[in-house]
């Protein structure tokens, strides 16, 4: 039994690890490849010698922005309704194609294992491919998921079956919706609709600039949401056990992150790569605990 503990701690080092060498900014990637088995045991090797930290938090504790997020809740049905509006913008732009029915039936699985207190009998979980030419998976929160044709295809086998790196990556997304990453975007946004009416207050404009941090960009002609390291980290730990629930090899699921680092750090396929010294100092930890 211990040692199934060490194993899973040992994995769940390299999610935190992997994180930091990615130092996310935005979910979207670009050239993936395939990797052997030499190259693998050096991102894992890299990654464990990567200093990690928590990320620190800003407090506005008695200020305008407190009372703001105090002030405007966003519920489970205004979530799905934001996601709704959202989804329809997003079929006026952007063609979409007919999900797989293998793929489809792995979201299914991963949605039917997802804990009771953490799924919204409120939202259509429903996963959607997009015809568009980068590679590129995210939520808008409702239980809408969308991944590029291309990039599902990169988690595809020789035989078109999914490969342990979709579970991982799907459950990515879902874990944000459960973790509600995705409804405080929407309470961003109407916070944004009521600082608008509040200008004419006079509230000062720094004030202002402090509020309307880069959390929500437009994109697809509909919204994307821009995640913290910690929660980038959460939803990989929620992604993590999702896929231990659903009975995927772990080890092997993690070949997403693992995936992700090459995109990043192609020059990790070459044995001397050493990774930059401005970036030796992580920003996540184990110890981050449920919002």
């Amino acid at each position: 039994m211990n040692s199934i503990f060490a194993k899973i701690f040992s994995h769940l080092f390299l999610i935190a690890a992997c994180c930091f060498l990615l130092n996310f900014n935005s979910g979207q990637v670009y050239g993936l490849e395939l990797f052997d088995i030499q190259i693998k045991k050096r991102i894992d090797s890299e990654a464990r010698k990567s200093e990690i930290k928590k990320d620190e938090k800003k407090v506005f504790k008695g200020s305008i922005i407190a009372w703001l997020i105090n002030q405007v809740s966003v519920t489970e049905k205004e979530e799905f309704d934001g996601a709704n509006e959202s989804h329809e913008k997003i079929k006026t732009t952007v063609k979409f194609s007919p999900t797989p029915l293998n793929v489809n039936n792995v979201f299914k699985k991963l949605v039917s294992n997802i804990p009771s207190n953490l799924i919204y009998k409120g939202f259509t979980y429903e996963l959607f491919v997009l015809d568009q030419p980068d590679l590129n998976v995210f939520t808008n929160g409702g239980g809408y998921v969308y991944i590029t044709k291309p990039l599902l295809e990169k988690f595809l086998d020789a035989n078109d079956q999914p490969t342990a790196g979709l579970y991982f990556i799907l459950a990515n997304e879902l874990g944000k919706i459960s973790h509600k990453h995705t409804r405080r975007g929407y309470q961003l946004i109407e916070i944004e609709k009521e600082l608008k009416r509040l200008v004419n207050l006079n509230i000062e404009d720094e004030i202002l600039k402090v509020i309307l941090q880069t959390s929500i960009n437009p994109a697809l002609g509909s919204v994307k949401f821009l995640y913290t390291p910690h929660q980038f980290y959460q939803a990989d730990i929620f992604a993590f056990y999702l896929c231990r629930n659903s009975g995927i090899q772990l080890d092997d699921a993690l070949d997403a992150l693992r995936l992700f680092v090459v995109d990043k750090y192609p020059k990790i396929k070459v044995m001397d790569f050493v990774i930059p010294p401005d970036l030796k100092e992580g920003f996540l930890t184990f110890n981050s605990s449920p919002e």
